[in-house]
């Protein structure tokens, strides 16, 4: 894939784990290859950026000696899974479920599944199709997205399961799971809806977990300093769909530079794109600008700055969007971009007087 600094090489780690060994070769290649970074997606992939044409076969050569390549662009498609970092038991289910894909039918392109067998749900924001979840049981659920109720399946057959109800989907037609339930079409009676889900955590924040310590990036980068103190720590992080890592073992977090390790910090409650001229669609600069307004940013609100009307970054609702235009930023406020900006301003007129931005919203 192209963009306005060269190519970009996504990674989707085998159930959203990296072992140490991985990590060093990534690491390598952002330096080498690269711009110097690796960037967090909001589907717990990486992404190494400002790759020049020539060298894109030397590191997907590399990334498939490493274990982090699929074999072919089909494949690496169907593998769309975000896992939970929490549990082991998940990690292995999404090994199962790779596997089943390899034989699944043609899938369209954003569809999804989301494995999140903990005790509460915390992918419950992350865009799926399919679901992996649990009810207050503990049995495993399987569920639909768009319904509020999923079916009770075995964990041996879970995976197998997930993939019929992938397969019928794509049989009758559908685009996006819960769309295509909203227009009548009914899940096959083995599918029917039964049993609640458990409820959702609060949103993730940096600090210690029960299987290491999660660490957070602005706007999701590494660069090289950050990913060689990751690599000196010498052990498997996993990633997530919050622009966090999970550091699984033995670790001096407090020596990562970038890492973000306090909740409070307004900068994990802001996405912005890479934006100019890193993306050859953006209008404007990006991330300088969200970075000079965050620490504006009244608390317990998200801001998101986007370099076009795709806006990929945005990981969920922001009350305050600012759009980059040919004749400045357009701030929604709370709303999507087919309706008319409140305003429109320049980068000047917003640092000027950055507060004014949050002001009565």
């Amino acid at each position: 894939m192209l963009s306005g600094d060269g190519a970009i090489v996504r990674i989707r780690p085998n159930a959203g784990r990296l072992t140490a060994a991985q990590l060093a070769v990534i690491a390598r290649l952002a330096e080498t290859s690269g711009n110097g970074t690796a960037e967090l997606s909001n589907r717990g992939n990486i992404q190494l950026r400002g790759i020049a044409d020539g060298a894109v076969a030397t590191v997907q050569a590399a990334l498939a000696a490493a274990g982090l390549l699929d074999q072919n662009l089909e494949q690496e498609a169907r593998r769309n899974i975000v896992v939970t970092p929490f549990e082991d038991s998940a990690a292995d289910l999404a090994l199962q479920l790779e596997q089943e894909l390899q034989h699944a039918p043609a899938l369209p392109g954003k569809f999804g599944f989301a494995i999140d067998t903990g005790h509460v749900r915390v992918l419950a924001d992350v865009s799926a199709d399919i679901r992996l979840e649990r009810a207050d049981t503990g049995e495993l659920l399987l569920r639909a997205d768009g319904c509020a109720l999923g079916v009770p399946v075995a964990a041996e057959h879970a995976a197998q399961r997930a993939v019929q109800l992938a397969a019928w989907f794509a049989q009758s037609g559908g685009k996006r799971m819960k769309q295509h339930l909203a227009e009548g079409h009914a899940l096959p009676q083995e599918f029917a809806p039964q049993r609640l889900p458990v409820n959702s955590a609060a949103a993730l924040q940096p600090g210690p977990v029960g299987n290491g310590f999660l660490i957070g990036f602005a706007f999701g980068v590494m660069d090289m300093t950050a990913l060689n103190a990751l690599v000196a720590c010498q052990t498997a992080i996993r990633t997530t769909p919050w622009r966090m890592v999970l550091v699984e073992g033995p670790c001096n977090v407090l020596a990562i530079p970038g890492a973000v390790l306090n909740a409070d910090e307004p900068l994990m409650r802001v996405d912005a794109c890479v934006g100019a001229p890193g993306c050859q669609q953006a209008n404007g600069e990006t991330r300088q600008l969200a970075r000079a307004l965050a620490p504006y940013l009244p608390a317990g609100q998200r801001l998101h700055v986007s370099g076009c009307a795709k806006g990929c970054a945005q990981t969920g609702y922001a009350a305050h969007t600012l759009l980059a235009t040919n004749s400045g930023y357009a701030l929604f406020d709370g709303r999507g971009f087919s309706t008319p900006p409140d305003r429109t301003l320049t980068r000047q007129q917003i640092l000027a007087n950055p507060s004014r931005l949050f002001e009565n919203r």
